[in-house]
């Protein structure tokens, strides 16, 4: 894939300084009494303005608009937000290395891990502030969900899974990812589901001697993955968290699926070195998401209940984001964001909220490494209205 990098806009004359952050407990994974990390005056205003922003402080538009917000600077170890829920919290990380949580009642803190771990990386975010969890132990992983009122508590894992890697969660807790079985180099999904019983289960293996990796699950508890079969990324599937389905891929190649919503469709990215995908899967068919202008190639990282497809296009080997709308097709997303956008390139969108929040990130001229951004979508106006 594509090497992608952001900016942040002053969107009105707000001045607040802001010292907080929290300092865990390495053991317990509790944040501490100490209180020590430096806002400047720009994060923390956009802080402020996101809040209006979320609570009807921006116009009622006819056509659908964005709001961009910088979530801070590189320098402080944020280059990507992974995962946005429909409160505006935002995950994220640097591609390698600790991971964080921005909120806009309070800016960004980081996750919490525990001893004998090197720090913690969160990996998806969902509507009640719930966080599924990777726990980096150099080689022994471990997964685990975060919360506000419970800390960070480990999920077991089924016996002879290890090297755990955690991707996708849903509003119901469920989490899904993969782990390696034993010391073969295959590698196996797993599904959690939060209450009693032993913790996470294996998910069914692929055919043959063949890794299968769960990276997404929707409301309705299917998983979806991909495998290689006959030496092809394959996209799979286990239907309401149970036994594998084979979907295959389009002719074009390989993908690697990168979500799925409650209607099943699949969001995809180019899993052949060489061959763009420009295809998500839906009602049982590969379709082709080509129509529109995204320059050579558009990658799908997440689609919506709604149908529209976040993810990048390339002008001339560099990263844009990119959405494709039922009926429209495909549009660089800078052509639907505000003036906040000015001074900066939106490189990815990488995941929507159920209330059209966005996070992805980008650049501005001069950055040596990436920058998390969220976008507020504009109130539309209703039928009449």
């Amino acid at each position: 894939m594509l090497g992608l990098i952001f900016h942040r806009r002053a969107f009105h004359s707000i001045a607040l300084n802001h010292y907080k952050s929290l300092m865990f407990d390495s053991i317990g994974g509790q944040p501490t009494m100490s209180q020590k990390s430096w806002y400047s005056c720009g994060v923390l205003s956009a802080s402020a303005l996101i809040l209006v922003a979320l609570h009807g402080g921006l116009p009622v538009v006819d056509e659908v608009k964005y709001r961009m917000f910088d979530l801070g600077p590189s320098r402080a170890g944020r280059e990507a937000g992974f995962s946005v829920n429909s409160n505006g919290w935002v995950v994220g990380n640097r591609w390698v290395g600790p991971g964080w949580v921005w909120r806009p009642d309070r800016g960004w803190f980081q996750l919490p891990t525990y001893r004998g771990f090197r720090f913690t990386v969160g990996r998806a975010v969902n509507d009640k502030n719930e966080i599924a969890c990777m726990l980096d132990g150099g080689g022994r992983n471990q997964a685990a969900v975060w919360s506000e009122a419970e800390g960070l508590r480990l999920i077991p894992m089924p016996p002879g899974l290890i090297f755990l890697w955690t991707f996708g969660m849903n509003d119901k807790g469920e989490i899904v990812g993969w782990a390696q079985q034993g010391e073969s180099s295959i590698a196996r999904g797993w599904l959690y589901r939060p209450g009693p019983g032993p913790g996470a289960v294996a998910l069914g293996p692929a055919p043959g001697p063949s890794t299968a990796l769960a990276k997404a699950v929707n409301g309705n508890t299917d998983v979806v993955g991909d495998s290689v079969l006959k030496k092809t990324l394959t996209a799979v599937a286990w239907p309401g968290g149970e036994g594998l389905t084979v979907l295959g891929h389009p002719p074009e190649g390989g993908v690697y699926v990168q979500c799925v919503n409650d209607h099943g469709d699949i969001a995809v990215q180019e899993g052949t070195i060489g061959v763009p995908q420009n295809v998500r899967w839906a009602d049982g068919r590969w379709e082709d998401l080509s129509g529109g202008t995204v320059g050579e190639f558009f990658s799908a990282f997440w689609v919506t209940n709604d149908r529209w497809v976040f993810g990048l296009g390339a002008i001339d080997g560099v990263g844009h984001a990119a959405v494709w709308r039922p009926g429209i097709g495909a549009r660089f997303l800078s052509e639907l964001v505000d003036s906040s956008k000015d001074g900066y390139t939106i490189h990815a969108i990488l995941q929507a909220s159920k209330n059209g929040l966005l996070t992805g990130w980008a650049s501005k001229p001069g950055d040596r490494l990436t920058r998390p951004i969220l976008l507020v979508p504009y109130p539309r106006k209703t039928k009449g209205g």
